[in-house]
């Protein structure tokens, strides 16, 4: 056997030991525990319709959830709750869990890991160098040694190793974490109630449980909008910009880790080929190819161009441009890429390529040191094609920048479980020579929010949402008609049509509207929220019917001449956002699944030939004059 492709991760080794003697029952105690605090409180009074007394009801039982939670993570550092944490698989062990659930409660948990956790590492890690190894027998309190001995596989694993380790650790630190797991997916259980009370719901409480529910339409309405987007065509920050638009040869393009949820297989996803490692990004012992993390392709200077438009704004507000933030996030991430570029005879750095990939963060010693390294990448030609014309970036920008995306540890009372944010890039925590953890999971939530307290300019915003529309369309074989024109009639009067395409008789017509979503909206969908993006869709409703009713009293105007094939037109709205759709008034959907208010990616993947005929029955379809 080749030693240098040869690599078991000790923890496999260690977990599937200790798991022989784990209770599954007991990792739902505390939370069961929580629950039924509540629960028992007010189940006699149950049910509850007015949602104000209901809401009150679940806000007291997530500061409760959320107290156990700090209970337990303030106990021990957030290092060692992302070292532990990061080597268990996102995989659903709940009820009735989807691949998004599990992403939720796995970052609400970290999240507070970031806000309860330690600054500092004692004995729950132990750490070896080279020069001074550790003994086998002293990680995870000799169960490590004894698991291998279990295992038969001593030979294949030297008696003293270096890096980092669990140190006190044994059957209660496991149910410990799994524990913990529990409680934040009770947590998320909890917001999905207050999304449910803030559509109407009433809240029912039994002795051991709590759920919400709803009538027959809001049940169905919900589903639809649970099921709908998702996808990387999806992908916009929060302000309505979206980011999926990219070349594959582009040169900007890097990757960014997300929860591999999905448990997408490196067989259809090889990220050892795209890290230029010599072997899978698998475990030797298990064989399983599904890591933790996958890397996604990003295209940063796409997400620049993109949200440009905010560069005074942004510049005003954290005293570092938008470009510089964008290229130092890029550098961040290329840094970690361009250290994976290894040789495969040395298996050291296979091995901390392998972690890095696979656990999404590294460990740092210093700040100072990791800007001068930064600053030494911007300097290298492969990473100044970022940005047309960027200047050299100095040490300051840098380091400006990585004190904005640092955890600010006097003021974690702003990190909030239901947002899930903010997210630090680094967090401190000291451990014999390391001083930060440098989380690249961060990044993509960090670019997708940072842009969340900037005022926009929307005439700029709008425009560039549909530019990109128009070229989703057209880039998947739409017939574009006109877009973003003014088109002017006989009489004088003139209307702007923003996207529209032609699909055999029917003209499409689309405004366009990327209204900035708020933090609540995305998580609660608290009522404020609702009702202000309800007005929003209603509004473009109007503008694109009326638009609709204007162009079908003359096909010919002065800047302007509708195919004679058209007998139809069909007014559509399109968001960057999954809108919540408020009933089943006709004039709000396509066919029963799908509303008139649409996403990009809908656009493109609509069955036109199996509806067309339901549609044109629809009272908001207009025909031409005759």
């Amino acid at each position: 056997m080749n030693d240098n492709n040869f690599h078991i991760d000790y923890h496999n080794i260690l977990f599937m030991y200790l798991r022989r003697r784990f209770n599954r029952k007991e990792r739902l105690k505390l939370s069961r525990k929580t629950v039924k605090f509540i629960t028992f409180k007010y189940f006699e009074k149950s049910p509850f319709a007015n949602s104000d007394d209901a809401l009150e009801i679940i806000h007291e039982l997530q500061t409760l959830l959320e107290d156990k939670m700090k209970s337990v993570i303030s106990e021990k550092s957030t290092y060692y709750w992302l070292h532990l944490y990061r080597r268990i698989g996102p995989i659903a062990s709940f009820r009735n869990e989807s691949s998004v659930t599990v992403w939720l409660y796995r970052n609400i948990l970290e999240t507070a890991f970031f806000k309860y956790g330690k600054s500092y590492t004692n004995s729950e890690l132990v750490y070896g160098t080279a020069k001074k190894p550790i003994d086998i027998s002293k990680v995870a309190s000799g169960n490590y040694l004894e698991a291998i001995r279990q295992a038969n596989i001593g030979d294949f694993l030297p008696k003293n190793l270096y890096g980092i380790f669990l140190g006190e650790f044994g059957i209660n630190e496991l149910n410990e974490i799994y524990s913990l797991e529990a409680l934040a997916f009770e947590y998320w259980y909890t917001t999905v109630c207050e999304r449910r009370l803030n559509k109407g719901g009433t809240l029912h409480v039994q002795s051991d449980y709590l759920w919400v529910g709803n009538d027959e339409e809001t049940e169905k309405l919900m589903k639809i909008y649970d099921e709908r987007g998702g996808t990387i065509d999806d992908l916009v920050s929060r302000t309505g910009s979206a980011l999926s638009n990219f070349k594959a040869t582009s040169e900007t393009v890097s990757f960014l880790p997300k929860y591999n949820t999905q448990r997408i297989s490196t067989k259809i996803f090889p990220s050892h080929v795209l890290f230029g490692l010599p072997l899978e990004i698998e475990d030797s012992l298990t064989q399983s190819p599904i890591p933790n993390f996958i890397w996604l392709p990003f295209d940063f200077l796409y997400y620049y161009t993109s949200h440009e438009f905010l560069e005074n704004e942004f510049e005003n507000t954290y005293n570092f441009t938008l470009k510089s933030f964008v290229y130092i996030c890029y550098l961040v991430v290329s840094e970690a890429i361009f250290k994976c570029i290894i040789q495969e005879e040395d298996s050291l750095k296979v091995h901390y390529t392998l972690e890095m990939i696979k656990r999404s963060y590294k460990y740092i010693s210093s700040i100072d040191n990791y800007t001068d390294e930064l600053l030494v990448m911007s300097k290298n030609e492969n990473f100044k094609k970022f940005i047309p014309a960027q200047n050299d970036i100095s040490r300051n920008e840098i380091k400006s920048v990585l004190k904005e995306l640092t955890l600010n540890r006097s003021n974690l009372s702003q990190i909030n479980l239901k947002t899930m944010s903010p997210r630090p890039l680094l967090i401190p925590n000291q451990m014999k020579g390391s001083n930060y953890i440098v989380d690249y999971s961060a990044l993509l939530p960090i670019l997708l929010s940072i842009t969340d307290i900037i005022g926009a300019d929307e005439t700029k915003k709008g425009h560039l949402f549909e530019e990109y529309v128009r070229n989703k369309i057209s880039e998947n074989s739409f017939n574009i008609w006109v877009s973003q024109k003014e088109l002017k009639q006989k009489d004088g009067s003139k209307k702007e049509i923003d996207v529209s395409f032609i699909y055999k008789n029917v003209l499409f017509i689309c405004e366009c509207k990327s209204n900035k979503m708020s933090l609540m909206y995305g998580t609660i969908g608290d009522k404020k929220s609702l009702d202000h993006r309800k007005m929003k869709m209603l509004k473009a409703l109007k503008q694109v019917d009326v638009k609709a009713t204007w162009l079908s009293k003359s096909k010919v105007g002065t800047n302007y001449e509708v195919p004679s094939e058209i007998d139809y037109i069909v007014p559509l709205v399109i968001s960057p956002f999954t809108e919540y759709i408020w009933n089943y008034s006709d004039h709000l959907w396509l066919n029963h699944e799908t509303p008139r208010i649409l996403l990009p990616s809908e656009i493109i993947d609509f069955n036109y030939d199996a509806n067309i005929k339901h549609i044109l029955n629809q009272g908001y379809v207009h025909s031409f004059l005759r």
